[in-house]
């Protein structure tokens, strides 16, 4: 019965409309993604800071990580104060965290000296125990200090993770140092990708982008990613510097005799195995980067570092090997370059890094308007190729091993919509076993938007998947334990509907459904559908509801729905066996200086029974 209600919804609601962009939008399209807070995402999506006072009212419309009505209120801001707005203009009329407005905004700083605090305090209750974060900013002048701690669900100690940092820069953006925690950004992000890694190959406006070199103060709790020392950037003109040393200490797994066999980058450290493994492991770096801009149009520069650890690093696994680096000792160089036509409609980009004698590159072109976009490239990483600080596109920081892929994607915008298709595969080399295979996986998607009426969006997504998973039940005399890859497919298919029911009630609908099939194995199915009202009473208070109910027959076959439990921090929630979940969010805005956020998680599964959770957040900013 479940099942056939699903099967009508989806009839019912066949696309019309165009749904806008706002930060909910952004998280659907990253499925799989970890990172939840709006700034690690914006820094994913946004290479370089939109230049706000060199804007018209009329081009507001056309950034697309906004919502509806903060367009409105920014096109406003704009008739009345440019070309001199600051930043602390933005924060007050987009009601967002100061790294947010950094990532999406440059700013001209104010001519007197500036002071601005800013803190937020997050704590979660969970069925693990309590999780809580602190982030704590504050600005005077040309100084910028922050701190970030953390502990998650489960850690014996009160505070797990502390990173911090102290900037100076000068008044004009040509001198900039940094001491603390910080990440670095050059490129594609093979040498370099930042915190957060590359943006997530999905649509082409977001899959590949070319970022400025540029140094980061680090602002996540994320534990394993960051260099902590100390850097510097100075320009001049066409010529650009960048130099740094960092000594930081990272988790790892010793073996009796010392040697590191594993180097674990989530950051938990909640059993005893974990918390053996906490910053064992010291990482010495020292680089640079040189960037030269000879024409407007044209860019070329070099980036390198040479990087040890104290202990020896080894792969305990000999028998299915994956390719990873060895030794104590890691040295790598790097180039880069990007062309763009006068007009700006053809882009041509590319980079190779080199470590030891094995090799990594990319390359690219983007070319488009207003109303299309395509998008193209490859990229190819040899075995023994591994960088700690780098990403191959799509991947974390620090997957950059053993991989062959390519992208190809094409945006078009018509009277009928906004079509939007791509197709990304990938090919890895790994053994099982006695028998090298090959690993291979593809998407293949098509989207399509388009606005009814006023108020009335919906969104539709329909893809294709074929990965190479392991299975038990097809056997090979080769092997001692009958394991192969076999090929999965699976076909997904994604709405959205949003209907503004008046002034400030918003109803937002959302259905998911995926089947898979692998040989010789029954097909498995996965279905959740959502519904969510979100209430604005005025601008003090936000309020919404939302109930979910879905069904998958195993995890395999799990859909990817996210949840905003703060309005700074989106969660990926994996739904799989059968079950429903009620979510219930608050924010409570006292006067321009403090928000207080909160949210209440009920969920019942079949496989898993109940589970309630509950937080709080609280934030300052004078």
């Amino acid at each position: 019965m479940r099942r056939l209600r699903a099967a009508l919804l989806l009839i019912l609601l066949w696309p019309r409309a165009l749904m806008p962009q706002s930060y909910e939008d952004i998280m659907d399209r990253l499925a799989g993604a970890e990172i939840g807070d709006l700034a690690d995402v914006l820094q994913q999506m946004i290479v370089e800071p939109v230049e706000i006072n060199q804007l018209s009212p009329d081009s507001v419309a056309g950034i697309w990580f906004l919502t509806a009505a903060q367009k409105e209120r920014l096109a406003e801001l704009l008739r009345r104060k440019a070309p001199r707005i600051t930043y602390h203009d933005l924060m007050d009329i987009l009601a967002l965290p100061p790294e947010a407005i950094r990532v999406m905004f440059h700013a001209e700083p104010d001519r007197r000296p500036q002071r601005h605090f800013w803190s937020r305090l997050q704590w979660r209750r969970q069925a693990a125990g309590a999780q809580h974060s602190t982030r704590v900013r504050f600005q005077l002048g040309a100084y910028t200090m922050g701190s970030v701690t953390e502990k998650d669900a489960g850690e014996p100690r009160w505070l797990d993770f502390i990173s911090g940092f102290v900037q100076w820069q000068s008044p004009e953006p040509r001198v900039q140092l940094l001491f603390g925690d910080f990440t670095l950004q050059c490129a594609t992000g093979l040498a370099f990708s930042g915190a957060y890694g590359n943006p997530a190959l999905s649509l082409p406006e977001h899959a590949l982008r070319f970022a400025e070199p540029k140094i980061a103060p680090y602002a996540s709790v994320l534990e394993n990613t960051a260099f902590r020392g100390a850097a510097f950037r100075w320009q001049r003109g066409a010529f650009l510097l960048i130099g740094f040393y960092s000594a930081a200490l990272r988790d790892a797994s010793l073996d009796s005799t010392g040697r590191v066999i594993s180097r674990p980058p989530h950051g938990y450290h909640r059993t005893s195995r974990e918390q053996a493994a906490a910053r064992t492991l010291r990482e010495t770096t020292a680089g640079w980067i040189v960037r030269l801009s000879p024409a407007p149009t044209f860019q070329l520069g070099i980036a390198g570092y040479d990087q040890h650890f104290d202990r020896y690093i080894v792969n305990p696994d000999r028998i299915r090997r994956q390719f990873a680096f060895a030794g104590q000792h890691k040295r790598l160089f790097d180039a880069f370059f990007r062309w763009q036509s006068r007009s700006g409609a053809l882009t041509l980009f590319g980079e190779m890094a080199t470590m030891a004698d094995d090799r990594a590159a990319i390359a690219g072109l983007q070319y488009g308007g207003p109303r299309h976009r395509f998008v193209v490239a490859a990229w190819q990483a040899q075995p023994a190729f591994q960088n700690d600080h780098g990403a191959l596109p799509g991947e974390r920081t620090g997957d950059t091993s053993n991989q062959t892929g390519a992208y190809l994607g094409l945006t078009l915008r018509s009277r009928s919509g906004r079509w939007s298709s791509y197709v990304h595969r990938v090919r890895t080399l790994w053994r099982t076993f006695f028998l090298p295979m090959p690993v291979q996986h593809g998407d293949l998607a098509l989207l399509w938007e388009r606005r009814v009426a006023r108020g009335f969006w919906l969104q539709w997504r329909l893809r294709f998947r074929t990965q190479q998973v392991m299975s038990p039940r097809v056997r090979l005399p080769q092997q001692a334990r009958g394991e192969v890859l076999i090929e999965s497919r699976q076909a997904s298919l994604r709405m959205r509907l949003r209907i503004k029911l008046a002034r400030r009630l918003l109803y937002r609908f959302g259905v998911d459904a995926l089947n898979q099939k692998r040989p010789a194995e029954p097909n498995r199915i996965g279905y959740a559908q959502y519904h969510a009202l979100h209430a604005s009473f005025g601008r003090w208070l936000d309020l919404r509801l939302k109930w979910t109910d879905f069904l998958a027959d195993d995890y395999d076959s799990r859909v990817y729905q996210f949840d905003a439990f703060f309005p700074n921090w989106v969660q990926p929630v994996a739904l799989y066996s059968e079950g429903q979940r009620w979510l219930v969010t608050f924010r409570i805005r006292a006067g321009r200086r403090a928000h207080i956020a909160g949210y209440w998680l009920h969920e019942k599964r079949d496989a898993s029974g109940r589970k309630r959770e509950f937080g709080f957040q609280l934030q300052w900013q004078q």
